[in-house]
């Protein structure tokens, strides 16, 4: 039997610890906090009676039970976290609650499903959105922050991480016991936990980058160049409008590179990340100006400088969502589709994750629609940010013709506004309004390419649908493609290279030159599929006119920008600005050509020789940067064989008296226009093709062309799978 002697009242016990200590037992406190201020009766609901009449539905909390820590308290004024310590009796009522509570999320979660009152603005559908609980408004759904998504702030969870509404912790913000009881949660001293172990792949090397050295502050400060240089090379990367990425704001870097050069260690990987990425760019544009080297070669080498960015980036633990870890990312893949010559799945991959990290960071959602609360200048970054994201996404996709990763319906991000970066900074309270479309700032190219971004987005999912082509939805994306391209600014519409202004800086050039690719290389894919289909069918002879219109207009601005880039050309220092995203839509439109060339049944005599003259062109081309660009060997073999089927005569006999050396176009001889070839380290075999009229033309080393050859012996054979796979074998 117990020591009854401990117990000297109902009320009071002797601690065991301390004989002569008396302490009060702990009262629940069974009012809210509300009704206990006002000194009125409560039902012990949540919300209660009381608050519920008031409106005050939010602030309807019960204080914590005194004996149980800080756990957080129900309507009925149960403790969770005390429940965990109660007695068997009380443990058994706790777990029947929650039982009541999993009934009551099922209830929520068919109502979910059944809800058609979309929100205003079109902000949340029907994807996850919870309804709002009887005597609930829109005001406090969005205070509790029951958008399809939201930023939770733990200590188990990754900082500023994104959660839709099919994460577990997006249920938590509709349950307000159990997001108190966590939101009351005291900090777990570090000291006296246990270690966590972990798992047996954290230490392996990267997925993405593979194993990187050790990297420490003192190795960063022997790898960068020169203050001075670091000067010198970083106001080249911002004075190169075009090249400079509109996600790093000039001002807030400044400040943040000249804090590192001040104090090193302060600087986080991430950003020396960033740092590293823009030496590399600015290295670039410094070897194609010709500026005179630095004695100190080796870090100014864009290779070496690039990774170096790899290294901060994986030193930096770039996958846990630290701050400008998508920012870093992003321009570390900007500076290697610049320094690439030939087509990067890696870099698509590389993009592909960069996406899923920014999406897991919330950079899909506008920040208005976010309850973590960024200022205008954060805000406005973040959505330059995803803007440049899905640009490369849409471009990488659509050069290796897969879908692009981020879908129209799953980001609501507003496009970013036509700010200099004049006009706003990290002090900004209230962001003024943009600048009009005649003013052409920087950011007036990204705004203008954001707009087509969503018609792409459109254009390539229509094309690469498994599901047969409805032909009204291309008619309605092309008049989308016609709007938008009479929309564009009058100081961003292309014109003639040598006409241009001399006022006019190459970066505007190469914004107009960019723009018209996008626009052009869009209507071809968009009507691409209707160029062979039925040609007796007038219904798609539109189609048939604009595909080849735009793959001829294509083709005019390869050759004027290749003349352009030539020594003494206008654009011959900034011949590295079209990197192999525009060069694949030359390539794009040159097989265009060769099928409607293949495909048409009798084209007029002027089209032909204008279409074989650029394909002619168009080949020079290529084969003079056969021995730089893997992908420029694949064009020239590609086009030499087209064009020496397309230039072959005829099967049938002549009739009698007819003069056979006018029976085929006359093609130029290769070997006599050296002068449009520049050297490129090896000679041409003789007679490797042989035309009519004993010209010796499109020489075909390198490889075997004789199964694409066969494949083009008959226009039915000619297919794009076919080619994309003697491509990929060769």
């Amino acid at each position: 039997m117990a020591d009854m002697s401990q117990f000297t009242s109902v009320f009071y016990t002797h601690s065991s610890s301390d004989p002569t200590k008396v302490s009060k037992r702990s009262r629940m406190t069974l009012s809210c906090l509300n009704c206990r201020s006002r000194k009125l009766k409560c039902d012990r609901q949540l919300p209660c009676g009381a608050c519920a009449k008031r409106g005050d539905q939010v602030t309807c909390k019960f204080a914590p039970w005194a004996g149980s820590g800080a756990g957080a308290v129900s309507g009925n004024g149960i403790g969770i976290s005390a429940a965990r310590s109660a007695p068997p009796g009380q443990r058994q009522e706790a777990q029947i609650r929650l039982q009541r509570l999993e009934l009551m999320v099922q209830e929520l979660v068919s109502t979910s499903g059944s809800a058609s009152d979309p929100a205003q603005d079109g902000t949340l559908e029907d994807h996850g959105q919870w309804q709002a609980a009887p005597g609930e408004g829109p005001e406090s759904v969005a205070h509790n922050g029951s958008t399809p998504g939201s930023v939770v702030s733990s200590a188990t969870l990754v900082d500023r991480a994104y959660h839709g509404a099919t994460h577990w912790a997006a249920f938590l913000d509709h349950i307000r016991e159990i997001q108190d009881a966590l939101d009351a949660e005291p900090e777990i001293n570090m000291a006296d936990a246990s270690p966590i172990q972990q798992a047996p792949y954290q230490n392996s090397p990267d997925l993405l980058f593979g194993s990187t050295a050790p990297l420490t502050i003192q190795g960063i400060m022997r790898s960068l160049p020169s203050r001075q240089i670091s000067d010198r090379l970083v106001s080249l990367y911002f004075s190169s409008k075009f090249t400079a990425v509109p996600f790093i704001h000039v001002h807030q870097f400044q400040r943040q590179y000249e804090a590192f050069w001040k104090d090193p260690p302060s600087a986080s990987f991430i950003w020396i990340s960033i740092l590293f990425s823009i030496l590399c760019i600015a290295s670039v544009v410094a070897g194609a100006k010709g500026y005179e080297e630095s004695p100190h070669l080796e870090p100014r080498d864009p290779s070496f400088l690039m990774t170096k960015a790899v290294e901060s980036l994986v030193a930096g633990e770039y996958l846990t969502d630290k701050k400008y870890a998508i920012e870093a990312l992003l321009i570390h893949s900007h500076a290697r589709n610049i320094c690439s010559k030939n087509s990067d799945s890696v870099l698509w991959a590389t993009i592909g994750f960069t996406t899923r990290l920014a999406q897991r960071g919330g950079y899909h959602r506008d920040p208005t629609h976010l309850p973590q609360r960024f200022s205008p200048f954060e805000a406005e970054m973040r959505r330059r940010t995803w803007f440049f994201l899905r640009a490369l996404d849409l471009l990488l996709s659509y050069q290796l013709g897969m879908p692009p990763t981020i879908h129209d319906d799953g980001s609501d991000t507003k496009e970013p506004g036509n700010y200099s970066d004049d006009d706003f900074d990290e002090d900004t309270v209230v962001m003024p309004s943009p600048r009009p479309p005649i003013d052409p700032t920087p950011m007036l190219y990204h705004h203008t390419k954001s707009k087509i971004c969503h018609i792409l987005s459109r254009v390539l999912h229509h094309v690469l649908s498994m599901k047969r082509r409805q032909y009204h939805v291309t008619c309605t994306l092309n008049d989308e493609l016609h709007l938008w391209y009479a929309e564009v600014p009058a100081s961003l519409k292309i014109r003639p290279i040598r006409t241009t202004s001399f006022s006019d800086q190459n970066h505007t050039i190469m914004q107009r030159i960019v723009l018209e690719l996008v626009y052009r290389r869009t209507l071809c894919n968009l009507h691409r599929p209707f160029l062979g289909s039925g040609q007796d069918n007038g219904q798609y002879s539109l189609s048939r006119d604009i595909c080849r219109d735009s793959a001829l207009r294509l083709l005019d601005l390869h050759a004027e920008f290749d003349r352009e880039t030539q020594p003494g050309g206008r654009m011959y220092e900034d011949r590295y600005l079209l990197s192999s995203l525009g060069l694949h839509d030359f390539k794009v439109a040159a097989m265009v050509i060769c099928l409607d060339l293949n495909e048409s049944s009798q084209p007029s005599a002027g089209d032909r020789d204008r279409e074989i003259c650029a394909l002619q062109t168009a080949y020079n081309i290529w084969r003079a940067r056969a021995s730089e660009s893997h992908d420029a060997r694949r064009a020239s073999i590609a086009l030499g064989v087209m064009l020496g089927r397309l230039t072959k005569p005829t099967s049938k006999n002549p009739a009698p008296g007819e003069d056979t050396s006018t029976s085929a176009p006359v093609i130029m001889d290769i070997s006599s226009q050296s002068h449009l070839m520049p050297a490129t380290g090896y000679e041409v075999p003789p007679n490797d093709f042989t035309l009519v009229n004993g010209l010796s033309a499109y020489p075909l080393d390198l490889v075997d062309s004789r199964p694409l050859d066969s494949a083009l012996n008959d226009p039915a054979n000619l297919d794009w799978s076919y080619l994309d796979q003697y491509f990929a074998i060769n």
